[in-house]
């Protein structure tokens, strides 16, 4: 018991006790845990500008050094490593292609030929029927024609909507 209240009595400013293990981005001076490489270093520049200059050179220095290794570490999870491919490429030895071909029984045959001559010969009929009505009635407004304007203009009416 004496033990656990030694530890409690132990804490930090920051909240930690000395026996405690944190993980994280913590402030290496006052221990404050924060979750990204930039609010660690503003936290660090904000809070402690006042510290060392050459401690803050250092910690600076390290903090770039680290933000440098996780953003590279996250492009490599991304992306196969380079000495991978590479041992990839150089352990690739082609082998020749076996060019003999067992022989092949013929299988079903079906012509389509039929299915498709009885859908294309609908379609070819309902243009020549339309394309013989429209003959039909340019025959009928040249040569029917009346020279009263008003009677001619009443015949290509009926014509062309007949």
């Amino acid at each position: 018991m004496k033990k656990l209240e030694e530890v409690k009595m132990a804490k930090s400013a920051s909240g930690i006790t000395e026996g405690e293990i944190r993980e994280g981005l913590l402030c290496p001076i006052c221990m404050y845990d924060l979750h990204t490489v930039d609010q660690l270093q503003e936290h660090f520049e904000v809070n402690h500008s006042s510290e060392d200059t050459d401690v803050i050179q250092a910690l600076k220095g390290f903090f770039d050094k680290a933000k440098r290794k996780i953003l590279k570490q996250d492009t490599l999870d991304n992306d196969f490593s380079r000495p991978f491919e590479a041992e990839l490429v150089c352990n690739f030895k082609p082998e020749p292609v076996d060019m003999t071909w067992e022989e092949q029984d013929i299988g079903l045959i079906s012509s389509h030929t039929q299915y498709f001559k009885k859908f294309r010969d609908k379609k070819i009929n309902r243009f020549v029927i339309e394309t013989n009505k429209l003959l039909i009635r340019l025959d009928k407004l040249i040569c029917d024609i009346s020279s009263d304007p008003e009677k001619k203009k009443e015949f290509e009416k009926s014509i062309v909507h007949g």
